[in-house]
């Protein structure tokens, strides 16, 4: 977090969020959620503190968490949604998940696992993925890729619920 002094100076505060990786406003704006690539979902206050909201990793084991989580942001109900770059039972899997406004956020659905097959031969390498996710509205999201290819996907959850396609089509910026 960052505050602004009087003179318009940027003053960082500190968080303890391990390895923080992608936040978004509450709906309220009184704090921030964040996730950490292996920790799990959090709520931030501006003033630096932190509580988890969601373990991704109880084991503490950095190497081997449940989710890796990347990019988070909130839906038009104040859902959250995030993007997975792997995960621990299908390390090279993608996911797009949810953690529900009406659950407080304490679990999270899979909302679509990406088809890998559909993907390009580099996107499936380990910890090649998505790292960011904004909604666009409509169940329709933008999932920026970390390399090989640098790209934003659009994605869109009603075409995918009625069928008429289950693949990733990206355009490269």
């Amino acid at each position: 977090c960052t505050n602004v002094d009087a003179d318009g100076k940027m003053i960082p505060v500190a968080t303890n969020v391990p390895a923080l990786s992608g936040i978004c406003l509450s709906e309220d704006k009184s704090h921030l959620f964040g996730v950490s690539d292996t920790y799990g979902l959090y709520k931030i206050n501006f003033d630096g503190t932190s509580e988890l909201i969601y373990d991704t990793n109880p084991e503490k084991d950095a190497n081997n968490p449940e989710l890796d989580l990347e990019g988070i942001c909130m839906d038009s109900n104040g859902d959250l949604f995030a993007c997975i770059e792997n995960g621990a039972t299908n390390y090279n899997s993608k996911h797009i998940i949810k953690f529900a406004k009406s659950d407080n956020y304490k679990s999270y659905t899979v909302v679509n696992e990406i088809d890998t097959d559909k993907l390009d031969e580099v996107m499936k390498e380990f910890n090649n993925g998505f790292e960011g996710i904004g909604y666009k509205g409509t169940d329709t999201f933008l999932l920026g890729n970390q390399f090989k290819p640098i790209s934003v996907t659009e994605y869109s959850l009603q075409m995918k619920a009625s069928g008429s396609h289950s693949y990733i089509s990206s355009r490269v910026v």
